[in-house]
C-alpha cells in the first residue's frame, strides 16, 4: 500500500562513527486535511464568484475600502474587482450617487452600532456613467472586544425592480389625482364596514381627510344608526350576490348634519394585491336635482 510519509533526518555520530538519525511519520492525515482545505477554498471561491452581484469585505471607513470583492463586481460596476481592492484605482465610495452618500453611511452605522445586520437600497454610478439601483445586505465583523473590524455582505442590481416600483407608484399617484378630481363620492368598504379606499369628495362628506378616513368604520362615523345600518346592509347584499347594485335614492347625512340624497352604484371589488374583498361605491349627490324636481312639481300643481 502506498501512502505519503514525512522524513526528518539529523546528522550525528554514534561511537565516533558518522551516521544519520531519521524520523518517519505517516503524512496521510495531514495531506488529506490540506487537500480538503484546498477543495473547500475552491468551492467557496466558485460559489462566491457565481453569486449574482458583488460579494465583498470592506473596512468601515469613509471610502468603504474593499479588502475583497468577487468577480461579479465587473458586471455590477463596470470596474474589475482589483480596481476596488484597497482603492487601487477607485474607492467604492466614489461609485455611490452623491444624493445617497450620507443616507447610506448613516443607515449602516446605525445598524452596526447595535450589532445588527443592515439592508439598504441606494444608487451607484458605473464606470460607463450609468445609474443603477442596488440592494445591499451585510453585517459587521467584530473582535472579541466588540470592536468593528470589517463589513461583509452582498450587493445586487435591482434597477429593473426599482423602475417598476417607481412606475407603479407614478401610476398610482396619477389615479389618485384623477379620482380626487371627480366631484362624486368614490369609496370602498370591506366586510367589517371599514373604509379601504376613498376620494376627496367622500372624505369631505365625512369631515375628514383621505388619509384619516382609511380604516375608519362607517357605522361609528354615522350619527343616524338607521342610515348606517341601511348602507351596511346594501354592502352585504353585494357581497352575497357578487353582482353590482344600483340604488336610485339613498339618504345620507354629512358631518355638518345636512340631509343629502345619493344615487349609488355598488360593485364587488377584489384587490389584486391585498386579495381583500370590498364593495366599491360611486355616489352622486342628487339633492339639488330632487329639490328642483319637487319645486317644479309644486309649481305644476299650482
Amino acid at each position: 500500500t502506498l501512502f505519503p510519509i514525512e522524513i526528518s533526518l539529523l546528522a550525528t555520530q554514534v561511537a565516533s562513527t558518522p551516521c544519520m538519525v531519521g524520523i518517519v511519520r505517516d503524512h496521510s492525515k495531514h495531506r488529506q486535511a490540506r487537500q480538503a482545505l484546498q477543495e473547500n477554498q475552491r468551492f467557496l471561491r466558485t460559489l462566491v464568484n457565481n453569486i449574482p452581484g458583488m460579494v465583498y469585505r470592506c473596512r468601515n471607513d469613509q471610502y468603504w475600502t474593499m479588502e475583497f470583492a468577487s468577480a461579479g463586481t465587473s458586471a455590477l460596476t463596470g470596474y474589475q474587482a482589483d480596481d476596488l481592492i484597497l482603492n487601487n484605482k477607485i474607492a467604492f465610495s466614489a461609485l455611490i450617487h452623491p444624493e445617497d452618500t450620507n443616507r447610506l453611511w448613516n443607515e449602516v452605522q446605525r445598524q452596526i452600532d447595535q450589532n445588527l445586520p443592515y439592508k439598504v437600497t441606494y444608487r451607484i454610478i458605473t464606470a460607463a456613467g450609468e445609474v443603477k439601483w442596488v440592494w445591499e445586505q451585510g453585517c459587521g465583523v467584530y473582535s472579541a472586544m466588540g470592536k468593528i473590524q470589517a463589513l461583509e455582505g452582498i450587493i445586487i442590481d435591482v434597477t429593473e425592480q426599482k423602475r417598476a416600483e417607481l412606475s407603479l407608484q407614478s401610476t398610482e399617484d396619477r389615479l389618485h389625482q384623477i379620482i380626487n378630481l371627480v366631484p362624486h363620492m368614490i369609496f370602498a368598504r370591506n366586510q367589517d364596514g371599514q373604509f379601504v379606499l376613498a376620494n376627496r369628495a367622500a372624505a369631505d362628506a365625512y369631515g375628514m381627510t383621505v388619509e384619516t378616513l382609511a380604516g375608519e368604520n362607517h357605522e361609528i362615523l354615522r350619527h343616524d344608526l338607521n342610515e348606517a345600518s341601511g348602507m351596511i346592509a346594501d354592502d352585504h347584499n353585494v357581497f352575497e350576490s357578487g353582482k353590482p347594485v344600483f340604488i336610485p335614492e339613498e339618504p345620507f347625512t354629512d358631518y355638518e348634519g345636512r340631509r343629502r340624497i345619493l344615487q349609488i352604484t355598488k360593485t364587488p371589488f377584489h384587490d389584486p394585491i391585498t386579495k381583500q374583498k370590498s364593495v366599491l361605491s360611486v355616489a352622486v349627490d342628487i339633492t339639488d336635482l330632487k329639490q328642483t324636481e319637487e319645486a317644479r312639481r309644486k309649481s305644476e300643481e299650482q
